[in-house]
């Protein structure tokens, strides 16, 4: 690295910096409106809560399971199966921040729910 690119006068010659203002206020209603328009969060929505349905009433059976029902293989199908679902639905969701998710977003319920029963199934350490 040369000096040049660190003195003061350097930094100043090749740093921009931008500021942005939108010139249109939107409503949250608007602004709701486009982030759905653009990312489908109402199919995103449904993808999480069809992994949810599929998932949820496993966990009960594993928290009840002997030990010996729970192998090693078994516990391996689960985890590969949990992770391949969840993460076709996690894949598509535009990880958008709490504020402009829909009322009843399902995204940390099924977060959850795939960690509880991942943690079932992990092999221990």
């Amino acid at each position: 690295m040369s000096s040049r690119c660190c003195t003061k006068r350097a930094w100043r010659e090749n740093v921009i910096c931008f500021e942005a203002h939108s010139p249109l206020a939107l409503s949250q209603a608007a602004l709701r409106a486009r982030v759905e328009e653009c990312w489908h969060l109402t199919e995103q929505n449904m993808m999480y809560d069809t992994f949810i349905a599929l998932f949820r009433p496993l966990l009960p059976l594993l928290r009840d399971a002997d030990a010996d029902e729970l192998t090693p293989q078994r516990c391996f199908q689960i985890q590969l199966l949990l992770i391949h679902f969840y993460r076709r639905v996690v894949l598509k969701d535009p990880l958008l921040p709490e504020e402009l998710l829909p009322a009843h977003w399902a995204g940390q319920t099924a977060r959850q729910l795939c960690i509880n029963i991942y943690q079932r199934v992990a092999p221990a350490r």
